[in-house]
């Protein structure tokens, strides 16, 4: 008996020991773990936000024939606004342009469509404002594609200048897709399915009043 008492006055002094030593960093520990995380989201969102404030005030948008209800992607105008990258389709807009209008429904991991990319922009230097073209990543905007009967890509939907669907002259005619109301029997749409070289482009946009 007084050999187990004797073990048990050190172990009592060890555990008090050990107690004390954990109520006096307590507060380190529960600091050190919770303080991380909120910190590092709060200084992630001031430089987000730093970040899309000072790209905002160094991007100026020219509004020129530029399709109401859709957005440049950023870095991506090129040509005067002739070539835009956009997100959506407004159809009503359309008819308020001034120019042909060419949309080109391609995606990046395509490979026929990143082969036609330079002829696009060869042919937009030439445009410049007498014609506009619009891309639209299908990939990574299927709802842009909710009004056309989109299969294959690269693909290419053609309007005048009213925002009528282009019609192609006899010579052109077989290259191309026309789809029509289904009650009505309207022409509707005009579409052209596949890559295009520069002088194509320029050619349909000859073809649809454009002096180029």
């Amino acid at each position: 008996m007084k050999r187990a008492k004797q073990i048990f006055v050190p172990l009592a002094i060890v555990l008090v020991l050990v107690g004390l030593y954990f109520v006096k960093n307590q507060d380190k520990f529960s600091n050190s773990t919770t303080a991380q995380i909120p910190v590092v989201e709060e200084n992630t969102e001031n430089q987000i936000a730093e970040s899309t404030q000072e790209e905002t005030a160094d991007q100026t948008v020219e509004p020129s024939n530029n399709i109401q209800g859709t957005q440049p992607e950023e870095n991506e105008k090129t040509t005067e606004s002739t070539i835009q990258n956009i997100t959506a389709i407004d159809l009503e807009a359309i008819s308020a342009l001034e120019v042909p209008l060419m949309i080109d429904f391609y995606s990046d991991g395509c490979t026929p469509c990143l082969q036609m990319k330079p002829e696009i922009q060869a042919a937009g230097e030439k445009l410049q404002d007498k014609g506009m073209i619009q891309m639209i990543d299908v990939w990574k905007y299927p709802e842009g594609t909710a009004n056309f009967p989109i299969q294959v890509i690269p693909t290419q939907a053609f309007f005048l200048p009213n925002g009528a669907p282009y019609q192609p002259s006899a010579e052109l005619e077989p290259y191309f897709d026309l789809y029509g109301d289904s009650e009505t029997g309207e022409h509707v749409l005009t579409l052209h399915v596949g890559a295009l070289s520069e002088e194509d482009i320029l050619e349909i946009f000859r073809d649809m009043g454009a002096d180029v």
